[in-house]
């Protein structure tokens, strides 16, 4: 009996020390592979406002936070200035 729960102890340590060294690889791997977004390019982080659409790339930006440019007297939201230069109008 007491050897079953030392086993059942022992056994959940190593379960969980290998779950942290393999999380710890597979986060390595997804900073080799990940690249910087153009839409995060701006840098902006703008929380609260309405939700508007990005006409460019359909990307739902808040509007405090968003790049905007005014066509014809109409206000436009971008996520990024990539977007907003994109913009034929």
């Amino acid at each position: 009996m007491v050897r079953t729960v030392l086993y059942l102890i022992v056994s959940v340590f190593v379960i969980a020390l290998l779950r942290g060294i393999i999380g710890l690889i597979t986060k390595g791997v997804a900073g080799l592979f990940e690249q910087e977004s153009p839409h995060r390019a701006s840098g902006k982080a703008g929380f609260g406002g309405e939700l508007k659409k990005d006409p460019v790339c359909g990307t739902y930006v808040s509007s405090a936070g968003a790049v905007t440019k005014s066509v014809g007297g109409h206000l436009h939201y971008f996520c990024s200035e990539a977007c907003r230069d994109r913009f034929a109008g």
